[in-house]
């Protein structure tokens, strides 16, 4: 009796999927330790800057490298205490929102100087502004108090385009009243104030060259007026001043 051997053989099929990930294409010291600043550039252009200390001049810096182009996107974490000059000069390619930390207490000249970031925040904590820190740039939101707006003022000769400016504490209305009276037209105009809650008002109000005020109360059925606007109803008004509200968000 003959006797039949069968081999079965089974055969495996391994799939392969691709997983991503953001690698990092450059890394540095930018401060005099690696805990005081460091920072990171991944492959989709974010830079992000981390740490407990100083920018420092004889650090490792983002620009200018054979990757500086690709950066399109900046993160400074908590804790970074200060920015050097000239660190993101003419990067014209950043754009969006750019949010200084409240650890922040100096940025140096030029820092941000023709970059393109339409949304920029900037808190109480920053004690200083460079010389055109922010000179050439286009937000079209600035968060920002009105102690700190008069140093953004003075540091960059006004703004670059029209703006939204959320004001966040004291009266930023008079910051430009107060400037105007001084400088002119050196701003854009075309400047809208919003107050972030509508239970917050502040005092002020428009003169021959300045910017709109706010009558106290709500915003109730009262007209809204932007910094051109508040100007041309003292002129219609043919008077030195006229009490005009500015815009609650």
């Amino acid at each position: 009796m003959k006797k039949s051997f069968f081999i079965l053989s089974l055969m495996t099929e391994t799939v392969l999927y691709p997983c991503y990930a953001w690698a990092d294409i450059a890394s540095g010291i930018c401060g005099q330790t690696a805990a005081d600043c460091s920072f990171v550039v991944n492959n989709s252009g974010l830079l992000t800057i981390s740490g407990t200390g100083n920018h420092w001049p004889f650090g490792e810096q983002w620009r200018p490298k054979s990757y500086t182009s690709s950066i399109t996107q900046v993160v400074i974490e908590e804790g970074v205490k200060t920015l050097l000059s000239n660190s993101f000069l003419d990067m014209s390619q950043l754009t969006g929102s750019l949010v200084i930390p409240t650890s922040m207490t100096t940025i140096g000249f030029n820092a941000f100087k023709g970059t393109r970031f339409t949304n920029i925040t900037i808190p109480d904590s920053v004690s200083s502004i460079g010389t055109d820190a922010f000179y050439d740039v286009t937000p079209q939101e600035l968060t920002i108090s009105a102690s700190k707006l008069q140093k953004y003022l003075e540091a960059n000769g006004g703004f670059a385009s029209n703006a939204n400016i959320t004001c966040t504490s004291g009266d930023c209305t008079s910051t430009l009243t107060q400037w105007d009276a001084v400088h002119g037209t050196h701003y854009a105009s075309n400047v809208t104030i919003t107050i972030p809650s509508a239970s917050t008002t502040q005092q002020g109000s428009a003169t021959g060259g300045g910017t709109g005020g706010a009558d106290s109360g709500t915003n109730s059925g009262k007209r809204i007026y932007t910094v051109e606007e508040a100007r041309q109803a003292v002129e219609a008004a043919g008077t030195d001043t006229v009490n005009v509200r500015i815009r609650y968000k």
